[in-house]
Formats: structure tokens, C-alpha cells, sequence
């Protein structure tokens, strides 16, 4: 599992993690994808995918996050800020 020493989740991992999710599961070209991108006007991506995404991102480092909030993200540096702060709940 990519955890940092610390056990938490770092921000570049979760960059990394939603550049993944973006590249495999939405066919999103790697180059889009930066923290400023805003999923819906700038990778395509709605808040169907947003919570998809965010599914499994708790999976996977066994996090709850807040649904409601996370259907308020608009960008991936929000997403990035909500797991971070989820995670260290």
C-alpha cells in the first residue's frame, strides 16, 4: 500500500492516486491532470465519477469520508484536501 512513513496519506499520493483513476478508468489523457483541473469543466468528469472515485479511495486506505462534501468538490487539489483532512479524523 502507498502510505508515507507516518501512515498518512500524502498529497502526492493522492495526486498520483487520482491520475490513475482518471488515466485507467476515464481514458483522460496524464497531461490534463493537475491540481487546478476542475473535474467537471476541465477532465469530463461528473459527480458520478467524483464518488466513484472517492468509493474507492476509502477502500483502499480504509478512510470515511463525507459524502456530502465530497459531492462539493470541484477540483482535484479539493479532492486531495478533503482525503488529507479526512484522513487525519
Amino acid at each position: 500500500m502507498l502510505m508515507s512513513s507516518s501512515n498518512e496519506i500524502t498529497e502526492k499520493i493522492l495526486l498520483d492516486e487520482i491520475i490513475a483513476f482518471c488515466t485507467k478508468e476515464r481514458n483522460i489523457s496524464f497531461e490534463s491532470i493537475n491540481p487546478d483541473a476542475k473535474f467537471i469543466d476541465d477532465l469530463g468528469i461528473d459527480s458520478l465519477d467524483i464518488l466513484e472515485m472517492v468509493v474507492i479511495l476509502e477502500h483502499k486506505y480504509n478512510i470515511s469520508i463525507n459524502e456530502n462534501l465530497a459531492r462539493e468538490v470541484l477540483t482535484v487539489q479539493e479532492a486531495i484536501d478533503l482525503i488529507v483532512k479526512s484522513n487525519s479524523n
